[in-house]
């Protein structure tokens, strides 16, 4: 729930506003990133429900790190340029301790469709798969999935 001139800060937001019920239906988006959003509607900062020092547990960092892409993907929807901004530095520092396998698996889940005027995550994905070559060793010790059935993806099966 959000009070509605927080809601009137953004322009798409708005229009979504049902006048006679005062609602938004946001029912993409998971508790995790509605949080989020309803946090920074309120105080301008990106703010998880999981907390930031339990970040060591990889599936706690795989977790903060869908729904870091789920608020970016919400914060370009509804033009929250701050907030994307946000979500995308959060993207980079929990993304620093994951392998790229990871990284290319979630990315392929939580942006599936990018959107035709994005040119950051081609950007970013770019810049892992260059740490990646850069670091041969990590890369080598990555997880990578012994079966090659459908499950794996070609970018995986050339990296």
């Amino acid at each position: 729930t959000a009070h509605r001139a927080l809601v009137f800060g953004s322009s798409k937001l708005a229009l979504l506003c049902d006048p006679p019920t005062r609602y938004i239906d946001l029912g993409h988006i998971s508790t995790g990133a509605g949080h989020v959003l309803v946090q920074y509607l309120y105080t301008n900062k990106y703010q998880a429900l999981e907390w930031d020092q339990s970040w060591d547990s990889p599936v706690v960092r795989i977790s903060q790190y869908k729904t870091a892409f789920e608020v970016y993907n919400a914060a370009h929807e509804y033009e929250l340029v701050g907030l994307e901004g946000l979500a995308k530095e959060r993207i980079d520092l929990l993304g620093a301790g994951l392998d790229l396998f990871t990284i290319i698996d979630v990315v392929k889940e939580m942006y599936p469709t990018p959107v035709a005027d994005g040119s950051w995550l081609p950007g970013y994905v770019k810049s892992c798969i260059k740490a990646a070559f850069q670091n041969p060793r990590a890369l080598l010790a990555s997880k990578f999935p012994v079966d090659f059935g459908d499950s794996t993806s070609v970018a995986k099966l050339l990296l």
